[in-house]
């Protein structure tokens, strides 16, 4: 196998990560590994429902506080801009 052979291979793959860390989902399905912020998206919080929040034994936002209502997706917080 070349090297460029891998480096294709890598190439794609860190596509395939960079798509997953975009798509919303559904906390029932997967969790985000524990104390990793993401944003959560609670439905019943009609003025602000995607927020920053992670998951430790619990759904809690940024603050610290417990969530009181049903995180039902997260997905990753966005890179930001390359300068």
């Amino acid at each position: 196998m070349s090297f460029e052979h891998l480096e294709r291979i890598l190439d794609h793959y860190d596509a395939l990560l960079e798509v997953e860390r975009s798509l919303w989902m559904r906390s029932q399905d997967r969790l985000p590994d524990d104390g990793i912020t993401v944003l959560v998206s609670v439905p019943e919080c009609e003025s602000e429902p995607v927020w920053l929040g992670y998951h430790d034994d619990g759904w809690r936002w940024i603050d610290g506080r417990a969530v009181r209502g049903t995180v039902t997706h997260w997905r990753h917080v966005p890179d930001p801009p390359r300068a």
